[in-house]
């Protein structure tokens, strides 16, 4: 029993400087980091989509809600 996928959300490498309040990374990056390395460790990234709540359709990915 291994690991098979590794789903990766959004800003998982989110973290802030304390003295300028600036994020280290982009909101992406850590996909973007995934995607690149999955193949060579065998783990396939599975990327979590942004999503967000409308009052209309419910919960949408953040692209759908600002159309």
């Amino acid at each position: 029993f291994g690991c098979t996928h590794f789903i990766i959300g959004r800003d998982m490498a989110g973290s802030k400087s304390s003295v300028t309040g600036e994020a280290f990374y982009g909101a992406y990056d850590a996909q973007d980091f995934a995607k690149e390395i999955g193949p060579k460790l065998g783990v396939p990234p599975v990327p979590s989509l942004n999503l967000v709540y409308t009052e209309e359709e419910g919960y949408v990915t953040a692209d759908e809600a600002k159309e």
